[in-house]
């Protein structure tokens, strides 16, 4: 049976084990379509996806808009980053399927690995969904969970994650397109959503209690990064914090940030 023909869309690192085990596996990738490069960082370097790394060194075609799209069997999406018009997910004949990093329908939205480090979760995955108008709202085609380790942060469990997402597309694509799966609606009414983070998340109410704070320094790293301020003589300096652990002592004089 010929494979079929896939557009991929992502643009972070996450989308590169799933893009790379499609290629090798010779799906034919007609283009990739990831976020336009930007500025940003010291100096405002202009930042090119991963995704559009891979697609010039491998000589796929990558589109940064949907106005001239080839046709394609199945469209694949990991970590895109943008909504996508629902004239544009009907187009494939095999639907679109999104790979989200979480077990739906817990952890929908932006953060969804941060937000299971913050909410204490002893177990996460990754989900293949059908795409449809709303976010993270479609049914289930396949579920894998991995464990959260206390030492995890929100960069080393997106790693893992990542890695898992290559295996569960891997198997999730032939199956579907032979039939052998049946979409499974969410349950809408225990959904949970997480949301996108900004600088001013990260920063450290020390009167929160210290399992609370350690899970915050997790989770906000690598971004925002979970952050305090120390007053020198001559400035304020923002001090990322970037592993903590909490402790059972309480012999110690100083108040809780000192």
């Amino acid at each position: 049976m010929m494979k079929p023909s896939i557009i991929f869309w992502g643009t972070p690192e996450f989308a590169i084990p799933s893009l790379e085990t499609l290629w090798h596996e010779g799906y034919p990738i007609k283009t990739i379509v990831t976020n336009p490069p930007k500025a940003g960082g010291r100096g405002l370097k202009i930042q090119i996806a991963a995704v559009q790394k891979f697609a010039e060194k491998n000589n796929v075609p990558c589109a940064h808009d949907t106005s001239n799209l080839p046709k394609a069997d199945i469209y694949v999406i990991a970590a895109y980053g943008e909504i996508i018009p629902k004239a544009i997910i009907e187009r494939p004949k095999y639907g679109t399927l999104n790979i989200h990093p979480s077990l739906l329908p817990r952890h929908r939205g932006a953060s969804p690995i941060a937000a299971a480090i913050l909410a204490g979760d002893s177990v996460t995955g990754v989900t293949i969904m059908l795409t449809d108008e709303k976010m993270d709202h479609g049914p289930v085609l396949t579920q894998k969970e991995i464990a959260i380790v206390d030492s995890d942060t929100a960069a080393s469990l997106t790693a893992k994650l990542a890695d898992l997402a290559s295996e569960l597309i891997s198997e999730t694509i032939p199956r579907w397109v032979a039939g052998e799966l049946k979409p499974q609606a969410q349950n809408h009414n225990i959904a949970t959503f997480s949301k996108m983070f900004r600088k001013e998340t990260g920063h450290i109410d020390w009167n929160e209690p210290a399992d609370t704070l350690v899970r915050k320094i997790r989770a906000y790293n690598p971004y925002p990064y979970a952050w305090s301020s120390l007053i020198n003589p001559t400035k304020q300096l923002r001090v990322n914090i970037l592993e903590a652990r909490a402790t059972k002592e309480e012999s110690s004089s100083f108040k809780p940030g000192a």
